[in-house]
């Protein structure tokens, strides 16, 4: 029952992806059914972030700088000639 309730009775779709991609910065392409989306995605900085949250906002943002390393070190690996 949980496991499908965003598709109503008719098989449709009822969630709005393209608000969804909107939101988050992309938007539509020529072909109407993909969404280009930015590469990087907009940090809030430290006095936009509530002061009970700035820890975990601190920690969310070190572990993304860890994962964009990692990424980046692989990256280089890969593509060394």
């Amino acid at each position: 029952y949980y496991a499908n309730n965003h598709v109503r009775l008719d098989r449709k779709l009822k969630t709005d992806f393209g608000a969804f991609w909107e939101e988050v910065g992309g938007w539509e392409t020529d072909d109407h059914r993909f969404y280009e989306l930015p590469l990087v995605y907009p940090r809030k900085t430290m006095e936009e972030v509530p002061t009970r949250k700035r820890a975990v906002y601190r920690r969310r943002f070190a572990f993304l700088d860890a994962v964009d390393e990692e990424i980046a070190a692989h990256m280089r690996e890969v593509l060394q000639p």
